[in-house]
Parts: structure tokens; sequence; C-alpha cells
């Protein structure tokens, strides 16, 4: 799982689970989580992580879950 803002930096790269993990599940136990959840950090003002419809819609992340393919 990777993590990239929009200038190309990696924020986040996590490598170590085994088999068939979605993304989802490898990022609600990364380091990454834990700053953006309990430490509320953030790489700059009004960031915001877009995952599909497996990742949690949260303070910090919005899925497209409810976009229908419209992301206008």
């Amino acid at each position: 799982m990777m993590v990239v803002g929009a200038s190309y930096r990696i924020y986040e790269c996590v490598a170590t689970s085994k088999g068939a993990v979605h993304d989802s599940k490898v990022f609600e136990n990364s380091d990454l989580f834990e700053l953006l959840s309990t430490h509320k950090w953030r790489p700059f003002e009004n960031s915001l992580i877009v995952g599909d419809s497996a990742y949690k819609v949260n303070l910090f992340l919005m899925n497209d879950d409810n976009q229908q393919g419209d992301w206008s």
C-alpha cells in the first residue's frame, strides 16, 4: 500500500502483508493511519485521502462509494 501526494511525495509505503490483504486493512494498521486519526496530523492543510469503497469514510479519507463514477 502506498499513499502519494499531488506532488508525488510518498507519505507511506507498507509492503509487509503476506497474501491477499486489501489496502484498506493495511492502511488501518499503518503508522500513517495512527498519525492521521490519533494525532490529527495532516501533510498539508485540507489534505484528504481518496480510496475505493472498501475504505471507511472519516475526517481525512473519502471513498468512491456514492460517487457513481462522477468525480467532477
